[in-house]
């Protein structure tokens, strides 16, 4: 698999700081880096752009789901082969894109990355742990599969595999989104999972995740049924 045929997508939103190192730490694995800035009011877009990056910027903040789908239809028209998806406020490590593309290349459609599979994750809160491990077993539960880390969102997948989502359902611009692919994958995908490090600062504020309403978005697609949609063809 050639570098020309790997595209990464971060989406950001006030990443100032953090959006630059990022783009560049990918684009030593991949042809281009596409950050999707969610109409952020600090300097990611200039700062992405200085490092090389391809910027998309939205002019109404939409939240993570739309900036994965922006960033999905455009690799699907640049016709990329391999897209990844990671955060782009430093807790993912793009030194780590190997490990997805070797699981690319044995056969998976989509990649998982698990910060559970080695347990080794930087100051990890404990709120965090609970939370995330609990809605782990659930999708786990829901769907049958194996899975260690449902809420990572550190994943890659084929270009066959975007082609076979609904990039056009309402209501799935924020964590909704990132539930729905994640169900679909499990469902119709050669799925599989890598280890993968996730590194949480020593400070609070460090997720734009809200307690209650995010979880609301995360288990939306699951109330609503989402992950009975067919594949395309």
């Amino acid at each position: 698999m050639n570098k020309e045929d790997i595209m990464v997508i971060l989406p950001a939103y006030n990443e100032e700081g953090k959006i630059g190192s990022m783009v560049e730490e990918s684009k030593k694995y991949s042809c281009e880096v596409v950050v999707v800035n969610d109409c952020s009011t600090d300097k990611t877009a200039e700062e992405a752009k200085l490092a090389g990056a391809t910027v998309i910027t939205h002019k109404n903040n939409k939240g993570v789901g739309a900036g994965i789908k922006t960033g999905l239809q455009y690799a699907i028209k640049r016709s990329y082969g391999v897209i990844i998806v990671m955060g782009a406020d430093k807790q993912d490590d793009p030194n780590e894109i190997p490990k997805f593309i070797k699981a690319i290349k044995n056969g998976s459609e989509f990649v998982q990355g698990s910060r559970y599979l080695h347990e080794d994750s930087a100051n990890y809160p404990k709120f965090r742990l609970i939370t995330t491990k609990m809605y782990t077993k659930f999708i786990g539960f829901y769907t049958w599969k194996k899975i260690t880390d449902a809420s990572n969102g550190y994943r890659a997948f084929t270009r066959g595999f975007v082609k076979s989502l609904d990039l056009t359902l309402d209501g799935m611009d924020r964590y909704e989104f990132e539930t729905y692919y994640l169900l679909h994958a499990l469902r119709y995908a050669k799925y599989s999972e890598v280890p993968v490090k996730k590194y949480y600062p020593r400070r609070i504020g460090y997720s734009k995740m809200k307690p209650f309403i995010s979880w609301y978005q995360m288990f939306k697609p699951i109330a609503t049924d989402l992950f009975v949609f067919k594949r395309k063809a």
